[in-house]
């Protein structure tokens, strides 16, 4: 299933980056979901907060853009505990 449309992926799915590396996002799989070709070319380099408003903006319906740690595909990504931030590897603003 995707991280972000929860559509069946039908064989391999793509890597993503939740924090993108080109935003100082770690390759490592505190930082990394399963999704499908199509919302992985779409998210592009973006932040979650920023392709929810990307897409708002083109009309496009909304997709997962907060991620339920309770819900167990979610659990391995990693929790700041100090800025309560999604991941650790988020760009401070």
């Amino acid at each position: 299933m995707c991280a972000y449309c929860d559509e069946k992926i039908d064989g391999q799915p793509d890597p993503d980056h939740v924090t993108p590396l080109s935003r100082g996002g770690r390759n490592d799989i505190g930082n990394i979901v399963a999704c499908c070709r199509s919302c992985n070319a779409d998210k592009c380099d973006m932040t979650l907060d920023e392709w929810a408003i990307d897409r708002m903006s083109r009309g496009k319906r909304p997709l997962r853009y907060v991620l339920d740690f309770n819900n167990p595909r979610f659990k391995h990504l990693t929790l700041d505990p100090a800025t309560g931030s999604a991941w650790r590897h988020a760009i401070k603003a």
